[in-house]
């Protein structure tokens, strides 16, 4: 249990509206063999997860496409050793300030760069989640239909709403 936490989460909404009110972020829409720079955003307790995420992640990579990846897990100390890397940061509640914002230097850098799309492969939508999505500066964000919707440029509606069925929609729609 967060002490306080509808106050803290007003609080961070008044916060994040008060920043992407100065940020005009221009959307553009890319074919993934246009894409130069990559951030994704994911679930990060799940294996399962996990697993899709490092192949995708290979994937592009040897494309010759820059990835950058966050894991999230809801919890200020998560249950497996998960240890970051450059391509992957693996964030909990600890990276997070009081009012659920981010702090931590690898998520601010992450929400800060400029990626040509923001793939947004979660269906956890805790408040830290939807900060990280709706600052992030992404040229394009696409994610599930029904979470983060507001967010996102680009929502595909599954019934099944997996990671990997999502990579699969996202490169049979983007990548032709």
């Amino acid at each position: 249990m967060i002490l306080f936490k509808k106050q803290r989460e007003t609080v961070g909404n008044f916060l994040i509206r008060k920043n992407t009110k100065k940020d005009h972020r221009i959307v553009q829409l890319k074919k993934i063999r246009d894409w130069k720079k990559v951030g994704i955003f994911f679930d990060a307790s799940s294996n399962q997860c996990r697993k899709t995420i490092k192949e995708f992640i290979r994937k592009i990579q040897s494309e010759g496409k820059q990835v950058q990846a966050v894991g999230y897990i809801e919890t200020k100390k998560p249950e497996e050793n998960l240890i970051s890397d450059k391509t992957i940061y693996y964030s909990s509640l600890l990276d997070f300030s009081f009012f659920f914002l981010p702090k931590k230097e690898e998520i601010v850098s992450f929400i800060s760069d400029k990626p040509d799309v923001l793939l947004v492969l979660t269906t956890n939508n805790s408040f830290p989640a939807s900060a990280i999505v709706k600052l992030s500066k992404a040229g394009l964000k696409v994610g599930f239909s029904g979470i983060f919707d507001n967010d996102l440029d680009i929502t595909f509606e599954l019934s099944n709403p997996t990671p990997d069925m999502l990579i699969e929609q996202i490169e049979h729609y983007l990548g032709q």
